[in-house]
């Protein structure tokens, strides 16, 4: 007995060694990180040197480099404001904005400098915070020493990007002078054109109305003012006696917000309200029908719209989008007719008209 239990100790030890010697489940495959839209501001040849190493650092990483070279000789220069780069963000349709300053190098001071520091900022667009490190010295004038300090400033780049493409949040939100509000959301407004083709639905035309529209705005990155035009063709309503021939066309004024969900795609949403003008005109069809005379309705117009658009790639500042709205139009024409001495049941428009467009957006790049 005395055997069998040792050896069935012997069995339980080796098959505990089994179970410790089987690897462990792989790990669920990470989700891929999104792809970033990164302005690097250059202004030297210092500037150039670490975005080359940069590139070379986060070639692994989904990133799309614009660069921004304003051509300007950083000796002596004070470094960018944030302001500067809300602006280029907003023009770029950047998730972060990159530039470096070393001004002391070549500056005209009573004593020259001989070293200075490389500082790199890094403005990150969704959360508005800005990330300061100084990665290291120059020797002015220097060509062959500064080797490390550009691989340090790539470096410390690269791991912001990457916390940034994770949906981390870098540096800090910088504090506008004395107290008061940031002005870089005002800076960063642009003008910007929207033109597209939209169909409406009114209630009585059996297919819609199909039409233009214009919108012509200024803005920044979340919130702009529009003022729009739009028109929809003349559509038949044809029945057994009469043809009405329907169309509308509004001036409108109006607000809008915008929201990346990164990458190239965004949601907007707009509250317009102007006024319209509605043209009917029937057309009798049988002997014996008299039809009312044409006419010409104006009302308020108020219209609540959500967008979903997408930055077209390779184009900057050019987007498409799509469209719904709701035209609430409380003034509508009253479509009646007389057959003989009797007259037909009235007819109405819908005060409430759908609307869907399709658009191409231009802003300055």
């Amino acid at each position: 007995m005395g055997l069998a239990v040792g050896i069935s100790l012997a069995g339980l030890a080796a098959a505990v060694m089994a179970l410790d010697l089987d690897p462990p489940p792989p790990a669920p495959p990470a989700s891929p990180a999104q792809t970033l839209r990164v302005v690097v501001r250059t202004v030297d040849e210092t500037d150039q040197k670490v975005l080359a190493r940069l590139r070379g650092h986060a070639s692994d990483l989904s990133i799309t480099f614009v660069v921004d070279a304003d051509g300007r000789p950083s000796a002596g220069v004070e470094p960018p404001a944030f302001t500067d780069a809300d602006a280029l963000a907003a023009s770029a349709r950047a998730d972060a904005v990159v530039w470096f300053s070393h001004a002391r190098c070549g500056a005209t001071t009573a004593t020259t400098a001989t070293t200075d520091d490389l500082i790199v900022h890094i403005a990150q667009t969704k959360s508005r915070s800005v990330l300061v490190r100084a990665v290291g010295r120059l020797s002015c004038g220097a060509t062959g020493e500064e080797s490390a300090t550009f691989e340090a400033a790539a470096i410390v780049v690269r791991t912001a990007l990457l916390a940034v493409s994770e949906g981390g949040t870098i540096g800090i939100v910088p504090a506008a002078p004395g107290g008061a509000p940031s002005t870089a959301a005002l800076v960063a407004w642009q003008p910007r054109l929207v033109v597209g083709g939209l169909w409406a639905l009114d209630g009585l035309s059996p297919h819609g109305a199909p039409g233009l529209q214009a919108r012509l705005g200024w803005g920044g990155e979340h919130l702009a003012i529009e003022a729009g035009i739009l028109a929809t063709l003349p559509t038949d309503v044809v029945d057994q006696y009469t043809i009405v021939t329907l169309s509308r066309a509004a001036l409108t004024l109006g607000g809008a917000a915008r929201q990346s969900l990164g990458g190239r795609w965004f949601v907007g949403a707009a509250l317009h309200a102007g006024v319209v003008l509605q043209a009917r005109s029937t057309t009798p069809r049988q002997p014996g029908v008299t039809a009312d005379p044409a006419s010409r309705l104006a009302s308020v117009m108020v219209s609540p719209e959500g967008r979903l658009g997408l930055a077209i790639p390779g184009v900057p500042g050019l987007s498409a989008s799509l469209a719904l709205a709701a035209d609430y139009i409380p003034h509508i024409p009253v479509i009646s007719y007389k057959r003989g001495d009797l007259p037909e049941n009235p007819r109405r428009p819908w005060v409430l008209q759908p609307r869907a467009s399709i658009n191409i957006e231009l802003s300055s790049p």
